[in-house]
């Protein structure tokens, strides 16, 4: 989905319902690759996108996994 501005009349107030996505594009030993999306849990719109990489090393792969 291409991101969109939100057109007149839409936007986020105190205490509106959110919606929150988090995808993992990519990843490789050094770092991961993100994109958040807030929504308007009610009327849907997208009112904010975050696209990130961070930076992660040898320990963060040895951390165990909650099923251990």
């Amino acid at each position: 989905m291409a991101w969109q501005a939100p057109s007149a009349g839409e936007a986020l107030f105190e205490g509106a319902p959110l919606r929150i996505t988090t995808q993992l594009v990519d990843f490789d030993a050094k770092r991961m690759h993100f994109i958040q999306c807030m929504y308007h849990a009610g009327q849907g719109f997208l009112a904010a996108r975050a696209d990130y990489s961070t930076p992660v090393g040898p320990s963060f792969w040895d951390m165990p996994t909650g099923g251990e």
